[in-house]
């Protein structure tokens, strides 16, 4: 019989909760075992160490629809890792420029200027026709799923985390659910990032593209509704 440790101590041993491995338990991703019915609930060696796995991934940043796949469909972790590294870094520049842009908000409220006439969207675009069509490219070669070819779009250092297999991973983990594709709707252009909006029968995509220079320094997809627009 293999060794097993009840709930208690797995809590104890990685710090987590019984709430949280029931949870994890009623969705699949672990299973218990007891003695008899009425004994308390034992995890063996392979789900305790499952579970660790479930707990590091979650600590990353990793959703549990992501880890499910994981788990469920034996899909490489390090993949979805780059992917979730890449999306982080993407948010990070747009965030970083809108704190520009809150500074100088901040820095004409000290002044007394009205920031209500201050045209920040014309003070902070520094892109130009090139970028637009960066983007348009991108969004062609994500259609026409040619993964491959979207990399040399992107700064050297990001190309090394932001793979064909990230990228095509991503896409089809996003547009899975969202139906056929109908048309390319609108770009907008916020700061240094340029949003690429994407209609599907179901649901609309938006491709954000942070550049730095002359190149994208990341790749991040995100749902939109057009009626919220």
């Amino acid at each position: 019989m293999h060794e097993t440790k009840h709930i208690s101590e797995v809590c104890k041993l990685l710090d987590t909760t019984s709430r949280t491995i029931r949870y994890y338990e009623q969705l699949g991703l672990i299973h218990s075992t007891r003695e008899t019915p009425s004994a308390p609930r034992r995890l063996d060696a392979e789900n305790i160490e499952q579970l660790r796995r479930i707990l590091f991934l979650r600590k990353i940043g990793l959703s549990l629809d992501e880890i499910a796949t994981v788990c469920r469909e034996k899909k490489d972790a390090a993949e979805l890792i780059r992917s979730k590294s890449v999306a982080l870094s993407a948010e990070i520049t747009a965030l970083m420029e809108r704190i520009k842009l809150l500074e100088r908000v901040i820095e004409a409220a000290e002044q007394h200027e009205d920031i209500y006439a201050l045209d920040l969207q014309k003070e902070s675009d520094q892109l130009d026709t090139s970028h637009l069509q960066t983007a348009e490219i991108i969004a062609d070669l994500l259609l026409s799923r040619r993964f491959a070819e979207i990399t040399p779009y992107l700064l050297p250092e990001t190309r090394e985390i932001l793979t064909p297999k990230v990228i095509e991973t991503a896409w089809d983990r996003f547009t899975e659910a969202c139906g056929a594709f109908i048309a390319k709707i609108k770009r907008r252009t916020e700061g240094i990032t340029v949003r690429y909006y994407l209609k599907f029968e179901r649901s609309g995509v938006v491709i954000v593209l942070p550049f730095k220079g002359e190149m994208p320094g990341g790749l991040l997809l995100q749902y939109w509704n057009e009626q919220e627009e």
